[in-house]
């Protein structure tokens, strides 16, 4: 459907009112989809936010449906701008399921990618390359074990305490406030160094997430 909506928004017949109701109407069903999806699946209070679980039973949440949903956005942006000329739907499958970003990223632009994929057929894997994913992946699978996971357990040993009741201590609270957004930060880090690894090794550049002035 989104790639119906993109190919109606880049035809040259198309005027700028209805390219709008096209972009409109693309955001409406990625967002409602993604809504509909994580909402669902969550009792949501005034105070406090907890899963359904009875629901969560009937409901089963597509794996990477953020990471596509705002792919996709961008994939139909470009389009209503007017920045993709052509529709290809090799592409653009491609594109929106390319399966190491699905899980954490790194979201990148159509327009990076494209001429990328032209070129796909005569990639070759080198010894040149092979170093270069074992190196950037060895990198990001430390990160999410040795650091992201390791953070995590000592802040889930706090959030722990707190629901238990127990009081918490003041150097404690501060060391679970410090190491959370270091555990969420290595964490995307890692999964995206992954992907990048596994990019390389199958012949695509993709960019490197957390990385100041790339």
């Amino acid at each position: 459907m989104n790639f119906v909506l993109s190919s109606i928004s880049i035809g040259r017949e198309v005027t700028k009112r209805r390219k709008l109701l096209v972009l409109l109407a693309s955001l409406t069903l990625n967002l409602g989809v993604l809504i509909y999806f994580k909402y669902t699946l969550l009792d949501i209070n005034p105070l406090t936010i907890s899963r359904d679980f009875n629901t969560a039973t009937e409901i089963i949440l597509p794996l990477g449906i953020s990471f596509y949903t705002f792919q996709q956005i961008s994939y139909q942006i470009d389009c209503y701008w007017g920045k993709i000329k052509e529709i290809n739907i090799k592409y653009y499958l491609l594109y929106v399921s390319f399966f190491p970003q699905l899980v954490a990223g790194p979201i990148v632009n159509y327009l990076d990618m494209a001429p990328q994929y032209k070129n796909l057929e005569k990639h070759q894997v080198n010894w040149n390359v092979a170093y270069v994913f074992i190196a950037l992946f060895t990198i990001g699978l430390f990160k999410k074990v040795a650091i992201a996971d390791q953070l995590g357990k000592s802040v889930d040993r706090v959030y722990a305490s707190v629901s238990s009741g127990a009081p918490l201590a003041f150097l404690d609270a501060w060391a679970a406030a410090i190491a959370f957004p270091l555990q969420i930060y290595f964490d995307f880090s890692g999964y995206s160094d992954m992907a990048c690894a596994l990019a390389i090794l199958l012949g695509l550049k993709l960019p490197l997430n957390f990385h100041i002035g790339y």
